[in-house]
């Protein structure tokens, strides 16, 4: 399974600070085809997290037939990271 993290960089942030929008889901690991985004719980605490929603899934829609398309992007505010390979498994260690 292919998996980036989508995340949100507002303005008038320190640097660094983001939110973590939610996640982009590919079936297999070629991360082609069509994404899944499930959403972080992080998401309710952002200001207007409808607009950023709705950005989230413009970029997918636009960007998202392929993982390198998106993580290849480069904007002020969104940022997209490969974390498949830094999930926690069932045991609690990563894998």
């Amino acid at each position: 399974m292919a998996k980036l993290e989508a995340r949100f960089h507002p303005p008038n942030r320190p640097s660094g600070a983001y939110i973590i929008v939610g996640h982009i889901i590919w079936a297999d690991d070629s991360a082609h085809g069509e994404p899944r985004i499930a959403l972080s719980p992080m998401l309710a605490l952002a200001p207007a997290p409808a607009t950023i929603l709705a950005t989230l899934r413009h970029l997918v829609r636009r960007l998202g037939r392929s993982r390198e398309s998106l993580e290849a992007l480069r904007t002020e505010h969104w940022s997209f990271v490969n974390v498949a390979g830094s999930l926690p498994s069932m045991n609690g260690t990563l894998s």
